[in-house]
Protein backbone atom coordinates (compact mmCIF):
# COMPACT_ATOMS: atom_id res chain seq x y z
CA UNK A 1 0.00 0.00 0.00
CA UNK A 2 1.51 3.30 -1.08
CA UNK A 3 1.18 6.38 1.10
CA UNK A 4 1.34 10.12 0.55
CA UNK A 5 0.97 13.24 2.63
CA UNK A 6 -1.80 15.24 1.05
CA UNK A 7 -4.59 17.77 1.31
CA UNK A 8 -8.16 17.08 0.30
CA UNK A 9 -9.54 19.43 -2.34
CA UNK A 10 -12.67 21.54 -2.16
CA UNK A 11 -15.63 20.55 -4.33
CA UNK A 12 -15.18 23.80 -6.28
CA UNK A 13 -11.62 22.93 -7.24
CA UNK A 14 -12.55 19.33 -8.09
CA UNK A 15 -15.35 20.59 -10.34
CA UNK A 16 -13.04 23.00 -12.18
CA UNK A 17 -10.39 20.31 -12.65
CA UNK A 18 -13.11 17.95 -13.89
CA UNK A 19 -14.07 20.50 -16.56
CA UNK A 20 -10.47 20.52 -17.79
CA UNK A 21 -10.46 16.73 -17.93
CA UNK A 22 -13.67 16.71 -19.97
CA UNK A 23 -12.14 19.21 -22.38
CA UNK A 24 -9.08 16.99 -22.92
CA UNK A 25 -10.82 13.59 -22.77
CA UNK A 26 -12.32 13.64 -26.26
CA UNK A 27 -8.90 14.09 -27.89
CA UNK A 28 -6.87 11.91 -25.50
CA UNK A 29 -8.68 8.63 -24.96
CA UNK A 30 -5.49 6.84 -23.91
CA UNK A 31 -5.47 8.89 -20.70
CA UNK A 32 -7.28 7.41 -17.71
CA UNK A 33 -8.75 10.48 -16.04
CA UNK A 34 -9.17 10.39 -12.26
CA UNK A 35 -12.65 10.71 -10.83
CA UNK A 36 -13.26 13.70 -8.51
CA UNK A 37 -13.23 11.48 -5.40
CA UNK A 38 -9.73 10.32 -6.39
CA UNK A 39 -8.27 13.83 -6.57
CA UNK A 40 -6.14 15.26 -3.78
CA UNK A 41 -3.05 17.44 -3.51
CA UNK A 42 0.06 15.30 -3.10
CA UNK A 43 2.53 17.16 -0.89
CA UNK A 44 5.00 14.34 -0.33
CA UNK A 45 5.04 10.82 -1.75
CA UNK A 46 6.21 8.34 0.91
CA UNK A 47 6.19 5.15 -1.13
CA UNK A 48 5.37 1.89 0.61
CA UNK A 49 6.66 2.11 4.20
CA UNK A 50 6.68 -1.13 6.17
CA UNK A 51 6.51 -2.32 9.79
CA UNK A 52 7.60 0.05 12.53
CA UNK A 53 7.95 2.97 10.13
CA UNK A 54 4.33 2.65 8.98
CA UNK A 55 3.15 2.75 12.61
CA UNK A 56 5.17 5.93 13.25
CA UNK A 57 3.80 7.91 10.29
CA UNK A 58 0.87 9.24 12.35
CA UNK A 59 3.15 10.76 15.01
CA UNK A 60 5.49 12.24 12.40
CA UNK A 61 2.60 13.91 10.60
CA UNK A 62 1.28 15.22 13.94
CA UNK A 63 4.68 16.76 14.70
CA UNK A 64 4.97 18.39 11.26
CA UNK A 65 1.40 19.76 11.34
CA UNK A 66 1.88 21.18 14.86
CA UNK A 67 4.68 23.41 13.52
CA UNK A 68 2.52 25.06 10.86
CA UNK A 69 -0.54 27.28 10.72
CA UNK A 70 -3.35 26.91 8.16
CA UNK A 71 -2.56 28.29 4.71
CA UNK A 72 -4.35 29.24 1.50
CA UNK A 73 -3.58 27.47 -1.75
CA UNK A 74 -4.25 28.43 -5.35
CA UNK A 75 -4.38 26.19 -8.39
CA UNK A 76 -1.23 26.82 -10.40
CA UNK A 77 0.11 25.59 -13.70
CA UNK A 78 -0.55 22.34 -15.49
CA UNK A 79 2.16 19.95 -16.58
CA UNK A 80 3.23 16.42 -17.39
CA UNK A 81 5.55 13.87 -15.81
CA UNK A 82 8.18 13.12 -16.86
CA UNK A 83 9.29 16.50 -18.16
CA UNK A 84 10.85 14.91 -21.28
CA UNK A 85 9.89 11.88 -23.32
CA UNK A 86 6.54 10.08 -23.40
CA UNK A 87 3.95 11.55 -21.04
CA UNK A 88 2.92 9.22 -18.19
CA UNK A 89 1.00 11.61 -15.92
CA UNK A 90 -1.01 14.82 -16.40
CA UNK A 91 -1.08 17.07 -13.34
CA UNK A 92 -1.81 20.52 -12.01
CA UNK A 93 0.29 22.23 -9.35
CA UNK A 94 -0.91 24.20 -6.35
CA UNK A 95 0.91 27.07 -4.73
CA UNK A 96 0.69 29.04 -1.52
CA UNK A 97 -1.12 32.36 -1.88
CA UNK A 98 1.24 33.88 0.72
CA UNK A 99 4.05 35.89 -0.90
CA UNK A 100 6.30 35.95 2.18
CA UNK A 101 9.14 33.42 1.86
CA UNK A 102 9.29 30.80 3.08
CA UNK A 103 5.53 30.39 2.94
CA UNK A 104 3.70 28.34 5.55
CA UNK A 105 3.11 25.71 2.87
CA UNK A 106 6.85 25.53 2.10
CA UNK A 107 7.52 25.32 5.82
CA UNK A 108 5.07 22.43 6.15
CA UNK A 109 6.75 20.58 3.26
CA UNK A 110 10.15 20.99 4.95
CA UNK A 111 8.79 19.84 8.34
CA UNK A 112 7.29 16.74 6.69
CA UNK A 113 10.48 15.93 4.82
CA UNK A 114 12.59 16.23 7.98
CA UNK A 115 10.12 14.31 10.13
CA UNK A 116 9.74 11.39 7.73
CA UNK A 117 13.44 11.19 6.91
CA UNK A 118 14.09 10.91 10.67
CA UNK A 119 12.05 7.68 10.58
CA UNK A 120 14.43 6.24 8.04
CA UNK A 121 12.32 6.75 4.93
CA UNK A 122 14.46 7.31 1.87
CA UNK A 123 13.02 10.45 0.32
CA UNK A 124 14.56 12.48 -2.50
CA UNK A 125 16.44 15.67 -1.71
CA UNK A 126 15.28 17.30 -4.94
CA UNK A 127 12.35 19.70 -4.71
CA UNK A 128 9.00 17.95 -4.89
CA UNK A 129 6.28 19.64 -6.93
CA UNK A 130 3.03 19.57 -4.94
CA UNK A 131 0.50 18.40 -7.49
CA UNK A 132 -2.92 16.95 -8.19
CA UNK A 133 -2.90 14.04 -10.64
CA UNK A 134 -5.53 14.57 -13.32
CA UNK A 135 -4.81 11.50 -15.41
CA UNK A 136 -2.41 8.70 -16.23
CA UNK A 137 -1.43 7.75 -19.77
CA UNK A 138 -1.97 4.09 -20.58
CA UNK A 139 0.01 3.94 -23.84
CA UNK A 140 3.68 4.71 -24.43
CA UNK A 141 2.92 7.15 -27.24
CA UNK A 142 -0.23 9.18 -26.72
CA UNK A 143 -1.76 10.41 -29.95
CA UNK A 144 -1.53 14.11 -30.61
CA UNK A 145 0.33 16.83 -28.79
CA UNK A 146 -0.82 16.03 -25.24
CA UNK A 147 2.03 17.93 -23.57
CA UNK A 148 1.28 21.02 -25.65
CA UNK A 149 -2.48 20.80 -24.99
CA UNK A 150 -1.88 20.52 -21.25
CA UNK A 151 0.49 23.51 -21.23
CA UNK A 152 -2.25 25.70 -22.76
CA UNK A 153 -4.54 25.30 -19.74
CA UNK A 154 -4.59 28.18 -17.28
CA UNK A 155 -6.44 28.83 -14.04
CA UNK A 156 -7.03 32.15 -12.32
CA UNK A 157 -8.26 32.79 -8.81
CA UNK A 158 -9.11 29.20 -7.92
CA UNK A 159 -8.24 29.00 -4.20
CA UNK A 160 -8.95 27.08 -1.02
CA UNK A 161 -8.02 27.43 2.63
CA UNK A 162 -6.28 24.39 4.10
CA UNK A 163 -6.71 23.66 7.81
CA UNK A 164 -5.68 20.00 7.91
CA UNK A 165 -3.37 17.54 6.24
CA UNK A 166 -3.80 13.82 5.69
CA UNK A 167 -2.00 10.54 5.23
CA UNK A 168 -3.55 9.05 2.13
CA UNK A 169 -3.30 5.36 1.28
CA UNK A 170 -3.40 4.22 -2.33
CA UNK A 171 -4.38 0.71 -3.40
CA UNK A 172 -4.23 -0.32 -7.03
CA UNK A 173 -7.13 -2.47 -8.17
CA UNK A 174 -8.53 -3.71 -11.46
CA UNK A 175 -10.61 -0.53 -11.83
CA UNK A 176 -7.70 1.76 -11.03
CA UNK A 177 -6.48 3.19 -7.76
CA UNK A 178 -8.63 3.74 -4.69
CA UNK A 179 -7.64 6.27 -2.08
CA UNK A 180 -8.37 6.24 1.61
CA UNK A 181 -7.58 8.94 4.16
CA UNK A 182 -6.07 7.00 7.06
CA UNK A 183 -5.10 9.97 9.26
CA UNK A 184 -6.17 13.64 9.47
CA UNK A 185 -4.15 16.21 11.42
CA UNK A 186 -4.96 19.88 11.99
CA UNK A 187 -2.43 22.55 11.09
CA UNK A 188 -2.13 23.73 14.67
CA UNK A 189 0.53 26.45 15.03
CA UNK A 190 -0.62 29.91 16.04
CA UNK A 191 0.63 32.87 14.02
CA UNK A 192 1.98 35.77 16.11
CA UNK A 193 0.26 39.05 15.23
Amino acid sequence: MRQSVGIELSDTIKSSLGSVQEHLASDYKEVTWLRPEQMYLTILFLGNPFGKIRRKLDKSLTNAAAQCAPFSLEVGETGCFPEQGPVRTVWVSMKDVDQIRPTMFERFQKECLNSFKALGLELPDKPFIPHVVLGRVSSKNPKGPLRSAVSQIAFTGLKQDSHEVCLIESKLGKDGPTYNVSVRKPLAAQIAK
